[in-house]
């Protein structure tokens, strides 16, 4: 089972990490769906940490469904793409716990009450 959760009143997919550009969503693998940070230029999903240099797999999304993903901190900022909403925003290294509010579309962050790890 692809631990993805699809609302199909808003065309939108909430998942862990991410999607590979080009397959269907419901045709990924959970490996590639929690652990997809960046693309390789022959389209294998790899680690930003390792590979900083590639492109994130959300901006070569260009779905539909737009999704909202989690995975790729960015302290006290939302990643905003055409199709993509990236809510990690680092919490546990200090920053906020940020969630997104359906059917509003809205946003919502609360800071960390401080780092967890470093």
């Amino acid at each position: 089972m692809i631990p993805t959760y699809y609302i199909k009143e808003y065309d939108t997919v909430f998942v862990h990490g991410g999607f590979l550009p080009n397959i269907p969503w419901e045709k990924q693998s959970s490996d590639i769906v929690c652990n997809v940070q960046v693309v390789s230029p022959d389209g294998k999903p790899k680690k930003r940490s390792k590979y900083p240099h590639y492109a994130l797999w959300s901006d070569l999304w260009q779905g539909p469904p737009y999704v909202v993903y989690g995975h790729l901190p960015i302290k006290n900022e939302v990643e905003r793409g055409t199709w993509s909403l990236g809510i990690d925003t680092a919490c546990v290294y200090g920053g906020s716990l940020t969630a997104y509010i359906l059917p509003s579309k809205t946003l919502i962050s609360v800071p960390a009450y401080e780092a967890y790890v470093s």
